[in-house]
């Protein structure tokens, strides 16, 4: 189903989960939840995109569903969200594209600088989107909970 490279993706991409986690002062205890974030976010990213061929859609389920994963990690293990938000979504900041978008208007190569750049737009929307859906919804089921305790 994935070839080398995707594979050789998907292991540094978590590799890289536990480095921010680390660099991010998590406690040790919390790594592994934050590694497994990290892996499922880019094994999602590599199906969806083999799927869809949709920037956009891909990275909107990695982080729908890794923001999901981290919210119930944040619950279970007494811990803010963010913790494993900020790491295990870090596989899929678009740091090619952006590269490739900065070089881009550097050179005035305005092709690749537009091409590149709406690729950037849509990875930032999709992941955006995928953190803020997952994490509403939360938020709405937290303050329900809490509204039907009141009555």
């Amino acid at each position: 189903m994935f070839d080398l490279e995707t594979i050789t993706a998907i292991v540094t991409g978590t590799i890289g989960t536990v480095g921010f986690a680390i660099l991010f002062n998590s406690e040790i205890r919390r790594l592994p939840f934050a590694a497994l974030g990290g892996f499922i976010s880019c094994v999602l990213y590599f199906f969806f995109i083999s799927l869809t061929k949709s920037e956009f859609a891909a990275n909107f389920i990695a982080a729908f569903v890794a923001t999901t994963y981290f919210e119930i990690c944040a619950k279970r293990l007494k811990a803010p969200v963010v913790v494993f938000l900020i790491p295990g979504l870090i596989p899929l900041v678009p740091g090619r594209a952006l590269y490739y978008t900065m070089s881009g208007a550097i050179a005035k190569n305005f092709d690749e600088f537009s091409k590149n750049g709406l690729t950037t737009l849509l990875v930032a929307g999709g992941i955006a989107g995928g953190i803020i859906f997952s994490s509403l919804i939360f938020y709405v089921k937290k303050n329900y909970i809490e509204f039907r305790k009141t009555k």
